[in-house]
């Protein structure tokens, strides 16, 4: 059977490779546009390449890095393995540790993760009964995450909710560990503990897994499946055990009701199966599969009813909502498809209009159109190395410094140096590829291209696009990593023992790492006052509740003033509304008070002309005389001085989205008229200006020095193999001495 299927193979993993080639351009390309659109390139610009340019050299010093700890871990004793991998795991315990530590503040935002962190809140006030159930009836998908919330804040944090965040926190650490845990164990496991360690380390430099730490939502909490199928499908194939088919069969009817993408690895594991001739285990694992997902499905139904999640079929939307989305200019949610299948009243109705619109758009756009937009949704799913993890972040109780340089307005060296592993990880990924067809053998990583490729086509060719799309697959990608890794070190010891002229070989790679090294220097070197002189304006925030849903008004009239409280443990420098419109000729008042215990101090105050407004904005009120308030609590007043009868200002503000109100900033409070409005805030920042530069020159060059010591190591250590060589070459041994250098 495997003549048969051979050139089935091949084809399969040459269209692979193909796909994957498009992705390494697109992680150049994506962040050359959305970095400088959006001002996440630190750097100043000197060629329109520059950023390709640095991330090239990033990832080539990283694959080198990669590839000395590969060297070093190969010479390395059992009882050396066994401590090297005490104090990895150590590291990404300290890790996880270190995060929900330092981030335990940052809170579910307005959308997605923060409907079920709202919903499971509810649940517990009303003892099971859900309040705005619209959100549920679209995304009933996330009916399993929200119970599971209810399960933690009720039996594990007794309902406390000082323990809420940290039970998210923990039990996305507990699912990201659950993941890393049983890679770990396969490749220790088809491979050596050598391999393991490499893979530590890749886990280890990908951060947006452990920044997700701080995101518990279907995505996070579901990324332990792909690896326990991973391992079983591995124990299944070795052993021929029907238990580990059962385990398959069970963990991925589970998933499917956590994260319904996890069906993707079904049919990957089917054609593994049978390509290596476990046909019986293959049509018995559907088989299985199917009931288990049918009969799960069923007692979750029953399950959630009982939560009071009903069903409502004029509001439940069909798969093809997602396709239409898809298929739209930027591949991704809008609000025009969006309504398009909320508005009919019908399931047909709703699945007619989408039909109808993708039907279209085929006509309209052909294949030459639909390229651009698979072309769009490749970078936006899988060419950003950061999975999307800070759009999740925003809403934080604490802006500390490691805040602003991970999560906040100063996260764009992180960004950087996360995109640039991420474009290693790919080309590691599809060296992994080009190993499949050189060595024709059926093993793991043919089952881990095939994982990628059906997640590839998926969200590429049928689903809606976004980065955190990625992240369900992330592990599985790091570990057909590890396949990469031994090809390319593999390639390099075919080389080098091809290599007739071992001083040419010698000058050439000496040559192109002194090259790579002095171009980092200049590059570095010409950043430097960018980096380390120049002041970096950004404000330092104190307190930002910038979400305005709805674009809904508190208005400021002669019969109504608005106030907003909010706590500061931190002095501020400035306070700042937004403006949406203003009507007629008046001056107001804008007001900041510190709040004593028996009185009430005026620290900041602005007359504000509206003549002098835009039509939008913000207005800024200066803090002159900051003063530490009783509990931290002050007030910001905006009131009406004179003007025509019928002026009036309209500021941003959050109101109910379309699901439900959010509480989004439990400092302080809007007042209308000294009358509360519960969970609802004025859009408004606290905060200090920036007066110091993105970093300080001693850290700046502590930095720049790990890529210039990964490089020198790099050059001593080629320079040391390729002198073993030479002299086993003298000795007569050329082989086993070309076979030395490996570096």
């Amino acid at each position: 059977m495997k003549g048969y299927l051979r050139p089935w193979v091949i084809a399969f993993s040459i269209v692979n490779l193909v796909v994957l080639m498009l992705t390494i351009v697109a992680c150049f390309i994506f962040p050359d546009y959305y970095w400088k659109m959006t001002g996440l390139y630190l750097g100043k610009y000197f060629h329109f390449l520059d950023i390709p340019i640095a991330l090239f050299l990033f990832s080539l010093i990283y694959l080198l890095l990669l590839l000395l700890l590969m060297r070093a871990f190969k010479r390395m004793s059992p009882r050396q393995e066994k401590s090297v991998s005490l104090a990895l795991w150590g590291v990404v315990i300290l890790f996880e540790l270190l995060i929900i530590a330092l981030f335990h503040g940052i809170l579910p935002p307005s959308f997605d993760g923060g409907h079920t962190y709202s919903q499971a809140i509810d649940m517990l006030k009303h003892r099971r009964t859900p309040g705005i159930m619209d959100y549920f009836q679209i995304y009933p998908n996330n009916i399993s995450i929200t119970i599971i919330r209810y399960w933690l804040y009720r039996y594990i944090c007794l309902g406390q909710a000082h323990l809420f965040i940290y039970a998210d926190q923990i039990s996305s650490a507990m699912a990201l560990n659950i993941a890393i845990y049983f890679a770990w164990r396969f490749i220790v496991s088809s491979q050596n503990r050598k391999m393991g360690h490499l893979f530590l380390i890749l886990v280890l430099t990908c951060f947006p897994l452990f920044f997700y730490l701080t995101y518990f939502y279907t995505d996070s909490f579901a990324l332990m499946f792909p690896s326990l199928v991973l391992y079983f499908v591995f124990r299944l194939t070795r052993t021929g055990q029907l238990k580990y088919l059962v385990y398959c069969a069970v963990l991925i009817a589970i998933g499917f009701q956590i994260r319904e993408n996890i069906i993707l690895m079904l049919p990957a594991t089917i054609i593994y199966l049978l390509l290596v001739k476990k046909v019986k285990k293959a049509l018995y694992l559907l088989l299985v599969t199917l009931i288990l997902v049918t009969g799960f499905g069923k007692l979750a139904q029953t399950y959630e009813e009982q939560m009071g999640f009903h069903k409502n079929m004029a509001l439940q939307m069909p798969v093809t909502s997602w396709m239409v989305l898809g298929t739209s200019d930027a591949g991704r949610y809008n609000k025009n498809d969006y309504l398009l299948s909320r508005n009919p009243s019908t399931q047909q109705k709703k699945e007619s209009a989408d039909i109808r619109v993708i039907q279209n758009r085929i006509k309209k756009d052909g294949l030459l159109g639909f390229s651009k937009i698979w072309a769009i949704k490749d970078a936006r799913t899988f060419a950003d190395g950061s999975i999307g993890y800070y759009w999740y972040t925003h809403n934080t109780s604490n802006y500390s410094v490691p805040y602003n340089y991970l999560f906040g307005n100063r996260k764009e060296l992180i960004v950087y140096a996360i995109q640039g592993i991420h474009i290693v990880e790919w080309i590691l990924f599809a060296l992994a590829a080009i190993r499949l067809i050189r060595k024709r053998k059926y093993d793991e990583n043919l089952y881990l291209q095939l994982c990628l490729f059906g997640s590839f086509l998926f969200y590429v060719i049928v689903w809606e696009a976004e980065p955190r799309y990625a992240l369900l697959f992330t592990v599985l990608q790091l570990t057909g990593c590890i396949y990469g890794l031994q090809e390319l070190y593999d390639l390099a010891v075919i080389f080098t023992r091809k290599a007739k002229n071992v001083r040419l070989y010698y000058k050439a790679g000496m040559l192109g790492m002194t090259g790579l090294l002095a171009l980092t220097a200049s590059i570095a070197l010409k950043n430097n006052q960018t980096v380390t002189q120049i002041v970096d304006a950004k404000p330092n925030y104190v307190i930002d509740q910038s979400v305005s849903i709805k674009k809904t008004i508190a208005i400021v009239r002669a019969t109504q003033q608005v106030k907003q409280t909010f706590t500061a443990k931190k002095p501020f420098k400035a306070v700042r509304f937004r403006v949406l419109k203003h009507q007629g000729a008046a001056r107001y008042l804008a007001s900041v008070t510190a709040n004593g215990k028996s009185s009430r101090s005026v620290i900041g105050q602005k007359i504000v002309n509206s003549n002098r407004l835009k039509r939008s904005g913000h207005v800024t009120i200066p803090i002159h005389h900051w003063t530490h308030a009783s509990n931290h609590r002050y007030t910001l007043t905006i009131k009406k001085l004179t003007g025509v009868p019928d002026s009036k200002l309209s500021l941003a503000m959050n109101q109910r989205g379309w699901y439900e109100q959010m509480d989004l900033y439990s400092g302080g409070a809007l007042y209308l008229n000294d009358q509360i409005q519960h969970k609802k805030d004025l859009m408004f920042q606290v905060y200090t200006k920036g007066n110091h530069p993105y970093l300080s020159e001693p850290v700046y060059l502590t930095l720049l020095s790990i890529p210039l010591l990964i490089l020198l190591i790099a050059m001593y250590r080629f320079r040391e193999s390729v002198r073993k060589g030479s002299r086993g070459k003298r000795s007569g041994s050329s082989g086993k001495g070309m076979k030395a250098i490996d570096a």
